[in-house]
């Protein structure tokens, strides 16, 4: 493991032949663009994300990724936009009821056009830095999400324009 954090911005980006990817080695402070337009990519597993600021477009358009290890939002990540759209295989991301995302600023098209089913694990997220959830869970394959438990900024004017628009899987909402 690097002992200093480093960038792994656009490290990957646009490798179309990649297909599995062990990151777990890793210690990032921003993880954007990071494997964005990886299409044949199916498998991540990724390493020490602690420092991590922003995972802005991280699998951007991975159209055949279907999961996602360890990956794990602290209270650091401000930026989780475009992270998973066009995702459109992803059938889970392990660990997201553990995401702190009290710092999240923009998670405007996160899970826009994504293959994810079930949504229920994020009902405790604390969103209450964020300002702007355009799109965030739009055309998604989820069945029930859960927001029951979200904190929201109810002083802040929050963006939420189209949330879950056009989720034609949907069955249940809490």
């Amino acid at each position: 493991v690097p002992a200093k954090p480093l960038s792994y911005r656009h490290m990957f980006d646009d490798c179309r032949n990649l297909i599995y990817a062990d990151l777990s080695c890793m210690n990032a402070t921003d993880l954007s663009y990071a494997f964005k337009d990886c299409i044949k990519l199916q498998t991540v597993i990724l390493g020490d994300m602690t420092n991590c600021k922003t995972v802005d477009y991280l699998f951007q358009n991975c159209i055949e990724l279907s999961s996602v290890n360890n990956m794990l939002i602290t209270n650091k990540c401000t930026k989780v936009s475009y992270t998973f759209n066009n995702c459109k295989a992803l059938k889970e991301v392990k660990n997201m009821e553990l995401w702190d995302m009290s710092a999240v600023q923009s998670m405007n098209y996160t899970f826009d056009s994504c293959g994810i089913r079930d949504l229920k694990n994020i009902k405790n997220w604390n969103l209450k830095s964020c300002k702007s959830m355009l799109d965030a869970f739009k055309n998604t394959s989820a069945m029930e999400i859960d927001v029951s438990g979200w904190t929201i900024n109810e002083d802040a004017t929050v963006a939420m324009n189209e949330l879950f628009k056009d989720n034609k899987e949907l069955r249940k909402i809490n």
